[in-house]
């Protein structure tokens, strides 16, 4: 539920608008927005703060242009409030849904999920920051990076129904203290095991990647996938993100940049090494 408390002056700003959402216990928890932290595509993240422990958490809102919009966000944030405290998953507080009276971007409705904010923001916006200045990550914090987000891996796994995240990039990696990397946006997540045993079944895990896994950080089983073969946990980008801690992009997006077909790389293990970075 949101309580838009704006100023009667007709400012339109967030400043007062009150945010009321259940945790995973059933309680409403109550936030007030400050601030527009990121607005992408279909949805938007807000700072809001929570007077009782006086913490800062983020806000992101999922914009619904269709009930199934809405079913997928809903899974999204179920999943994501029900995730096992672990310092390599990203917690989500409380969540909530919201129907859209003025329908903004043709939405029929919003849901809501209040998460732990960093101020520090994502691993690509530290990539981003590091590529400008040419300063490339120690390898040390390559190494730790890289133990926290197969951590994260690993304790999805660990669920009754073990579950994959299909789209590990950097900008679904959080900063926390000491660079913690924190997993999140699980809009991706599907289980482990994904038997394909049918036509049907490969067009449906193609679609779901072409509208869920980020091109240039595509497994290659997502791509065309085979039917009577299984994908399973090994089907992720984390090789990609690894390689993006080295040269500062997914090697796939060389391939992307130069027009070429990133299914066809992708598929044939077309990997390409910048050699002025491999020398210094």
């Amino acid at each position: 539920m949101v309580l838009r408390n704006f100023c009667l002056v007709g400012c339109t700003d967030p400043c007062n608008e009150v945010v009321r959402v259940k945790d995973a216990s059933g309680h409403w928890k109550t936030f007030y927005v400050r601030d527009k932290l990121d607005t992408g595509g279909f949805s938007q993240i807000d700072l809001v703060f929570d007077k009782v422990s006086k913490r800062s958490f983020a806000l992101k809102r999922i914009l619904c242009h269709s009930k199934d919009d809405e079913s997928k966000a809903l899974k999204e944030a179920n999943f994501q409030l029900n995730l096992p405290d672990h310092p390599n998953l990203l917690s989500c507080i409380a969540s909530g849904l919201q129907h859209v009276s003025r329908r903004k971007q043709g939405a029929i409705s919003e849901v809501l999920l209040v998460l732990s904010y960093s101020k520090r923001g994502t691993l690509q916006r530290e990539i981003d920051h590091r590529s400008a200045r040419n300063v490339m990550f120690p390898l040390y914090l390559i190494k730790t990076m890289m133990i926290g987000i197969c951590d994260g891996l690993i304790a999805l796994l660990s669920f009754d129904i073990p579950m994959s995240h299909r789209d590990i990039k950097p900008g679904n990696v959080l900063l926390f203290e000491e660079m913690r990397p924190v997993l999140m946006d699980f809009g991706s997540a599907t289980p482990s095991i994904l038997p394909i045993e049918s036509i049907r079944d490969a067009e449906k895990w193609k679609e779901f990647a072409e509208e869920n896994c980020s091109l240039t950080y595509r497994a290659p089983e997502l791509f065309n996938p085979i039917t009577y073969e299984t994908i399973t946990e090994k089907a992720d980008s984390l090789g990609c993100l690894f390689y993006a801690l080295i040269f500062f992009k997914s090697p796939m997006d060389f391939v992307h940049a130069r027009g070429d077909s990133v299914a066809l790389a992708a598929c044939s293990a077309n990997i390409y090494f910048p050699i002025d970075s491999c020398s210094k």
